[in-house]
């Protein structure tokens, strides 16, 4: 296939010199390693004293000398207990530092780890024990240990618990250990770390998905590797530098930053959704990794502490917020990170110039009375944040740039280990996936013929580089499907590319909604557009085969209590009121229309609310906050097929 390689990342301005003279260390030889476990030995002599983990919840404070040493011990018990190079292990545990650790031994240890979220359902951790052929188990979970007998037909040889709990009066059928009994099981024990090459399996990475059966993405030492060495001056972390994880570690994003982060010489400070906000102000990170559900939670926040001011105060905010907006808008232009105006004319600079002296008065009043309250009640200091795992919404981003609030966003997928193309905090292009990091092909192609399409055109995205996975286990007709011959990955996403080399994202080829007359379209950029409706908390559109769109929505409680009150209609029936549906389906009709590429096709013809929305607890929504759309379709198929008699 011919096809124009993108793989250089453009000048960011960024002066990196300093940072890779301090750090380069690590980075030189991060660049000789087989393995992202030999790594942590590095920092461990380069920055011994610094605090590796603070995971307060597991009561771990470790620095990176007391992490390596741990690991170590850990090594050596797992050795004992017949844990070599090639055996399969199954990680299912949600996020902790012990799970960092046991990882890192485990993969010492040359055996490959099958990863996945204890809180999935039991079955499907039961698929993929046995189909990941582990030999062996490790958890946070009492209930999975309690179950471990029905949990495979083939053999458990040892069970590790890695939560907090006491065990020591657990009964089991094969062994049990804590964290701690391998700790200090390996403890005057030789530690023999496995030869490793870069080809060799690390783990298995296990996604609950939005369609089917979850596949095992095999990833290698080399793949995980090259993201160390590529991320490198794209993402540029400090040492010493506090970074708050919230997200699963068994998804690949999270964990790759968070291997990322130690190999930076920084700190990993545990929390959960529950402690989020009171962590923030304990910890005052430097940065945040989240996936859009946080950030858009975090704005969600923010507009209901508003809607309880007075109409004065509202009114204020949102004139400064707009005002805010447009100066940002401006700036972009003049600072060369609009995507949709690369190269402005001088006319229209000069222009652009005028607009931000008139604007900045309004700017600089909304970062005294708004912005700045905003970052004390985000515990004083906002971080600068790092956003993957999905589209980030317009009206998200339009909002924290707004406020000055940096959010970078990163692209890619668990099949490439995972980051294919990040942003810059240099040269933020907002709406856009980033540029190619070192080392990674990025092509827009045909999605029917795989040929190349003009740059500026949309199409099928497809990678390269040596993040891409070895493939699917035990399943080589799936990877056929997703693996070209030449080594192009065909990543399911549609795009398109600026002239300087920037991927902007428009949706997933699979999610495409063909309409009776035969017009394509991608819902992704449809529903964000609509999520800017303060009635709007979750929107699935729907109308394959049919003649026009039709939407599932999920109300927001709050906005809708306010609106039954001031139209004099019962709270309980403000969704079956015609005159509020009717009201709604033009507010977001309007808003669709408004956008710049707007086809008359794309309005909505017809709404249906649904009263449980779309969860993690209902199966519709996976744990990383993506609606699965087949199931949400085939929940609702009457009310769908209703909403157009």
């Amino acid at each position: 296939m011919h096809a124009e390689i993108l793989t250089k990342t453009p000048d960011s301005g960024y002066d990196i010199s300093k940072f890779v003279s301090k750090h380069m260390f690590v980075i030189k030889n991060i660049k000789e390693l087989n393995s992202v476990t030999e790594a942590l030995s590095l920092c461990a002599r380069k920055y011994p004293d610094l605090f590796a983990l603070k995971d307060d919840y597991s009561k771990i404070r470790l620095t990176f000398k007391e992490a390596y040493e741990k690991v170590n011990l850990v090594i050596a018990a797992l050795q004992t207990l017949g844990l070599e190079k090639g055996k399969h292990i199954a990680i299912f545990s949600e996020n902790t530092a012990k799970w960092l650790l046991i990882d890192q031994a485990i993969l010492a240890c040359g055996a490959v780890n099958a990863v996945r979220g204890s809180l999935a359902p039991f079955e499907e951790l039961r698929y993929i024990y046995e189909h990941s052929d582990s030999e062996a188990l490790v958890t946070d979970s009492i209930d999975l240990i309690k179950k471990a007998g029905m949990l495979s037909a083939s053999r458990i040889e040892f069970i590790v618990y890695i939560g907090n709990e006491d065990i020591s009066n657990l009964e089991t059928e094969v062994p049990l250990y804590s964290f701690e009994n391998l700790v200090e099981m390996g403890k005057g024990r030789e530690v023999k770390r496995a030869n490793i090459s870069r080809d060799d399996l690390a783990t298995l990475v296990y996604s609950s998905g939005t369609t089917g059966k979850p596949k095992g993405i095999m990833l290698t030492h080399g793949n995980l590797v090259s993201q160390l060495i590529n991320l490198h001056p794209c993402i540029v972390i400090p040492s010493n530098q506090h970074i708050l994880s919230v997200l699963p570690i068994w998804h690949m994003y999270e964990r790759m930053v968070e291997y990322y982060v130690l190999y930076c010489g920084s700190t990993l400070c545990y929390t959960n959704i529950r402690s989020f906000k009171k962590d923030m102000k304990k910890y005052r990170p430097d940065f945040i990794v989240g996936v859009p559900r946080l950030w858009e939670s975090i704005y969600e926040g923010i507009a209901n502490e508003i809607k309880t001011k007075s109409n004065i105060q509202r009114g204020i905010f949102y004139s400064l917020l707009h005002m805010a907006k447009r100066y940002r808008k401006v700036r972009r232009l003049l600072d060369g990170t609009c995507i949709h105006n690369q190269s402005p004319r001088g006319i229209e600079r000069f222009e652009a110039n005028i607009k931000m002296a008139y604007l900045m008065p309004a700017y600089n009043l909304a970062n005294k009375l708004v912005f700045n309250k905003i970052r004390k009640a985000l515990g004083g200091k906002f971080p600068k944040c790092i956003s993957g795992g999905g589209a980030l919404a317009p009206h998200i981003e339009d909002f924290f740039d707004a406020a000055n609030l940096q959010v970078v966003v990163g692209y890619g997928l668990t099949e490439t280990s995972p980051i294919l193309t990040a942003r810059q905090f240099a040269k933020n292009k907002m709406y856009s996936a980033g540029y190619p990091i070192n080392e990674t092909e990025i092509v827009i192609v045909d999605p029917d013929k795989l040929t190349l399409m003009p740059k500026g055109q949309r199409g099928l995205v497809l990678a390269k580089g040596p993040q891409i996975m070895r493939g699917y286990y035990k399943d080589k007709e799936a990877t056929d499907k997703v693996l070209l011959k030449t080594g192009w990955f065909i990543t399911g996403d549609l795009g398109w590319i600026t002239e300087d080399n920037c991927l902007i994202l428009t949706g997933r080829a699979k999610d495409l909604i063909v309409l009776s007359n035969g017009e394509n379209i991608e819902p992704d950029t449809i529903e964000q557009t609509c999520m800017m409706s303060d009635f709007v908390r979750q929107i699935v559109l729907v109308g394959q085969d049919k003649s026009s769109l039709g939407a599932l929505i999920k109300t927001d409680e709050e906005t809708m209590i306010k609106w039954a009150q001031e139209n004099g209609v019962k709270e309980s029936g403000v969704e079956q009121d015609p005159a509020f549906k009717k009201m709604l389906l033009k507010e977001l009709n309007e808003k669709i229309a408004a956008r710049s590429n707007y086809r008359t096709f794309e309005r909505i013809s017809n709404l249906s609310f649904v009263s449980d929305g779309f969860t993690i607890e209902n199966g519709l929504m996976t744990f990383t906050a993506k609606i699965r759309k087949n199931m949400v379709f085939e929940k609702y198929e009457r009310v769908i097929e209703e909403m157009y008699r």
